[in-house]
Order: C-alpha cells, then structure tokens, then sequence
C-alpha cells in the first residue's frame, strides 16, 4: 500500500495543503511548529483514528492563536492510496461540530463532534470504512505497527509482541524447550492432561491452572487458624 496525494484542510495548524508523494518514499524538512508531524497525523489519523505520536484525546480541529477553538469549521483529511493488487482508493475523513436549535431557543447551541467517513467519495457508515481499512492494509492494529514508532515496543502488551515476532520468525515448541534445558525433564509429567497419553497441556495453560491452585491452597492455609480454634 503506497502513498500517492494528501489533501488537507483545517487540520490543525494547516488551512490548506496539497502533496504529491507519487508513490515514492518521501521526507518532510521544516523548522519547529512549521506542520511536519501534522502532516504525519493526518495520515494516521486517515487510516486509524489517533495520531502518530499515540496521544489520548487527540483532535484535528484548528486553534486559534490564544490556545482556543476555531469554530463552524470542516476539518478534512484526505489522501489516496495504491493497493498491491493494482487498485487505485482514496480515504476521507471530515471532523465537524455539531449543532442544534433547541425549542425556544433564540441561537443555535453546540452538541458536540461527528467525524464523516469516505470511500472513493461516496459517504460510507464507520464500521463500513473500518472492514474496508481491514481488507486494503490489514486494519488499524498493523497500521499502527507500521506508522507510529513506539507502538510495537512501548504500547503493544508483551503477548502481542511475543505473538507477532513467533509468527514473523517461527515459533519453538515446549517440547524443543524441555528437550533442551537440562533440568526441565520434570516439567513434561506435569503438563500431560489427565486421563491422557500424549496429550499436553502448554506451558502458559498450565501456568494458569497452577496459578488457580496456588490460590485454593493459599486460602486453605488461611483457614487453618481458625479450625485449630474450632477444634480447642
């Protein structure tokens, strides 16, 4: 999935923009505060909703120069892209306030944010954009992967990463541990299911159901004081 155009308007600090990445691997130079992470964002803002620096509570809306909102303004984002199999998509976002007009009401009251999804154009429903997202780049966990910098070794949870690099580099079974640890031959007993010959539990399988009892036996000692008691 390549990179072609990158339309922006309202978005943050930038009114408008227009870049022509042609595909191409492509860098951004540019004093502090001239938009170069912006840019960035807009583009992962597009593909998953956050920007590139993983920040909560993140917002394309424009400020103004005292720190505030600029209001009754369409924040857009919108870029095209090529897919392996050849296809040509173009991904649009739009982030706007909302408002209403109470009954009564002598001005219209704000109500808060909506963003507007596009495919290609046409208007497409959220949970559309997402499945589609899913089947032109893999979703948004892998664009996260591939865009921000810190996701896979700061944010991921360690099962995730531990699972993402046994599938990249190929996995080791418990039993090519045991068999190569010297010490560890003891283990194997333990971790075939009763009632079983050669059926076996994995090692975090077992880690849970031994945690489990650990747990009973722990409450069963705490007891203990209290039917000695019983029993005086």
């Amino acid at each position: 999935m390549k990179i072609n155009t990158l339309q922006l308007e309202n978005f943050q600090g930038i009114k408008s923009a227009a870049f022509d990445f042609d595909g191409q691997s492509a860098s951004i130079y540019g004093d502090n505060a001239t938009g170069k992470t912006t840019v960035f964002n807009a583009v992962t803002w597009l593909l998953f909703g956050g920007p590139s620096t993983g920040a909560k509570g993140y917002t394309p809306k424009t400020r103004n120069q005292y720190g505030g909102d600029v209001h009754y303004l369409a924040h857009s984002a919108a870029a095209s892209f090529s897919l392996e199999d050849g296809r040509m998509i173009t991904l649009q976002k739009v982030f706007h306030e909302n408002y209403k007009k109470k009954r009564g009401a002598a001005a219209e009251e704000f109500s808060g944010h909506s963003v507007d999804f596009y495919i290609n154009g046409v208007p497409v429903k959220e949970k559309e954009y997402t499945a589609s997202l899913l089947e032109f780049c893999g979703g948004p966990e892998q664009m996260k992967i591939l865009t921000m910098p810190h996701y896979f070794a700061e944010d991921m949870t360690w099962e995730a990463r531990r699972k993402i690099l046994l599938d990249v580099c190929g996995d080791v079974s418990d039993a090519d541990v045991i068999a190569g640890a010297a010490g560890l031959e003891e283990l194997d007993k333990f971790l075939l299911m009763p009632g079983t010959a050669n059926r076996r539990y994995t090692v975090e399988e077992y880690k849970k159901i031994a945690a489990t009892k650990k747990t009973e036996i722990n409450k069963r000692l705490q007891d203990i004081p209290g039917r000695i008691d019983e029993a005086q």
